[in-house]
């Protein structure tokens, strides 16, 4: 079985490692330096894993989680103040939900591209 979703580890490995690289281009400090480092070297990670054992489903999933994690975390540890960072911390996390989401389906079979659906009926 071909790799389903392999365009996917670039887009997730790059979000990961803007989140790592996020507080220093928008100069934020503190909690929100130390969360937004944490959960982009977990994406990173989770992203090489997903390319070293394609078949492994955990990963696509726990992408979903990390966004969802990044979509709140400005206002569960309450930095929501701070415009750029709550700005980015929402964006990557909603890319991340959106991918994990998408990428988790594809693995299960329920959200099969264009491509693979005309392959089974043909």
């Amino acid at each position: 079985m071909p790799f389903v979703g392999r365009w996917m580890v670039p887009i997730v490995l790059a979000i990961g490692v803007w989140e790592i690289v996020s507080p220093y281009v928008l100069s934020f400090s503190g909690g929100p330096l130390v969360n937004a480092v944490i959960t982009g070297v977990v994406v990173v990670v989770l992203a090489l894993w997903a390319l070293r054992i394609p078949s492994a489903a955990l990963p696509r999933w726990l992408v979903l989680v990390a966004g969802v994690w990044l979509a709140l975390s400005p206002f569960v540890l309450k930095f929501s103040h701070t415009a750029d960072t709550t700005v980015s911390s929402v964006i990557v996390g909603i890319a991340l939900i959106v991918l994990g989401a998408y990428w988790g389906l594809q693995r299960a079979g329920r959200g099969s591209s264009v491509e693979d659906r005309s392959r089974r009926t043909a």
